[in-house]
């Protein structure tokens, strides 16, 4: 239950779970418009129907309510149909987002007063919102007719001009940036990852790498896997790792990036492994590629 007092208005709100899709609501307002409502709400996945009530000054009225939306929000359709002391109103609407921007449209019938239209456009912080009367005091066919023909030209809008101009705007010239962005951030996570299981390798290569000079064995200086860009990792460690008895054995049919302290910096791109190695006191560098052993 929740009561808000505003200056000489007070507002009462009591809502209650019926069921797994049903909530009752009774609303109280007190003041200059005094009114209590009663509603019943039903949502099931993405449609919503709501009934209610309303006994008050200047208006009291039933109304009916029904919402359709997407799965992602990114449509929704609504109508509402309301009979009391003010006439018969009947109200359609429907929005429609592309990204950060949306239209939405809604058509308005009040018998006796007459017909409107209204649309309106957001685009992140901006709103532009334009209102027409249709008629004053008329009604018929013409009336219900311009209306469904404003707001099949208000979906047919969104759907064959705004949509695809934006989404090739977006394939264009922000979609490459963001994968972009993306790309940059899972690759420095995943070097973070690799630079902390270096750490991790150094003291025991360190230990092998010992080992190998004192007989005059294989001892790796340099190691190098990716695309021979600068952001090629580092493998020294991890190949000196491998190191037995002064031999370096990578099985042909083993992904180079799934190795211990390997990952892959240049995903569906072809890479090879560069190493700089010292055998009896000679340096020596070779280049094999991503499958060969």
């Amino acid at each position: 239950m929740s009561i808000y007092i505003i200056g000489y208005l007070s507002f009462l709100d009591v809502s209650r779970s019926l069921s797994e899709n049903v909530t009752g609501i009774i609303s109280a307002k007190a003041g200059t418009q005094c009114s209590v409502t009663t509603t019943l709400n039903y949502s099931v996945g993405q449609f919503n129907m709501a009934v209610a009530s309303t006994v008050g000054v200047p208006a009291s009225m039933l109304a009916a309510t029904c919402v359709f939306s997407s799965a992602n929000k990114s449509n929704i359709v609504g109508t509402t149909m309301k009979f009391g002391t003010m006439g018969l109103i009947w109200s359609h609407t429907q929005q429609h987002t592309v990204s950060n921007t949306s239209i939405q449209s809604v058509v308005q019938l009040h018998y006796p007063v007459g017909a409107y239209f209204s649309i309106k456009v957001k685009r992140a912080n901006q709103v532009y919102q334009m209102n027409f009367t249709l008629f004053e005091d008329e009604f018929g066919t013409e009336a219900l007719g311009i209306a469904l023909l404003l707001q099949l030209a208000t979906y047919s809008l969104h759907r064959f001009i705004l949509k695809p101009c934006i989404k090739k705007i977006w394939n264009k010239f922000m979609k490459p940036s963001y994968d972009d962005d993306v790309k940059y951030s899972t690759n420095q996570a995943k070097h973070e990852e690799h630079e902390a299981l270096i750490q991790l390798m150094r003291k025991e290569a360190v230990r092998l790498t010992a080992a190998e000079e004192q007989r005059k064995g294989l001892v790796i200086t340099d190691a190098s896997y990716g695309c021979n860009r600068p952001n090629d990792i580092n493998v020294t460690v991890p190949l000196q790792l491998l190191v037995r008895n002064s031999k370096l054995i990578i099985q042909k049919d083993v992904d180079k990036n799934s190795l211990n302290g390997f990952y892959d910096p240049f995903p569906y791109e072809q890479k090879w492994l560069k190493i700089r190695y010292k055998f009896r006191d000679h340096l020596h560098e070779c280049i094999i590629s991503e499958h060969d052993a």
